[in-house]
């Protein structure tokens, strides 16, 4: 990956709102795990983030793990092993970073009109490109509701996918900017 991809990239990645280079860093000399526990307390605090699990991995190895916290402020609960957290946006950089590496692969085109590796959408969506789908000028209407910020069908994921693709664009791709969550997808 070239260097000033990987720093933009970089500049996105952030875990629990805490700055994954100060954590590193935090890391990097094997710093006992009191200091750990210290600053993720006081990060937590003053970050206002009411709970967080920590894996920390060096050369391949989990040399600690930790829950500090509520997983549920309104009933006391406190994070543990199987707190399960939801990631949402965080799956951006996770995307960006994976659609990046297929660029440089040369298995993906960001200029590419998306119906070169999805055919079957329709027939309105085959000019939109990769890039208009990264930066949200695609025109795709919304697969969630904009009332409730739940997907268009009650039925889940499919359905609401076979939903949105009976509406017409929003707009004619890169014309605007809208964020929405529709992503075409394989099912």
């Amino acid at each position: 990956m070239s260097s000033s991809i990987s720093c933009n990239i970089a500049k996105f990645l952030t875990v629990s709102a805490l700055s994954l280079s100060l954590l590193m860093g935090l890391t990097s000399s094997f710093v006992q795990a009191d200091e750990i526990d210290s600053f993720l307390r006081e990060e937590m605090a003053k970050r206002k983030i009411p709970g967080l699990q920590l894996a920390v991995v060096r050369n391949g190895k989990i040399i600690k793990t930790a829950s500090y916290g509520l997983a549920n402020l309104q009933d006391n609960i406190a994070v543990d092993d199987d707190t399960v957290f939801s990631i949402n946006s965080m799956t951006k950089a996770f995307t960006g970073v994976t659609v990046m590496q297929l660029v440089e692969q040369g298995k993906l085109e960001v200029s590419a009109k998306i119906s070169k590796y999805l055919p079957d959408l329709p027939v309105e969506w085959q000019n939109i490109t990769v890039k208009q789908l990264l930066t949200h000028t695609s025109g795709l209407p919304d697969i969630m509701n904009s009332h409730n910020g739940q997907l268009l069908s009650n039925d889940g994921a499919q359905a609401s996918w076979q939903m949105v693709k009976q509406q017409p664009l929003d707009f004619e791709a890169n014309t605007q900017f809208r964020y929405n969550q529709t992503k075409p997808i394989i099912y």
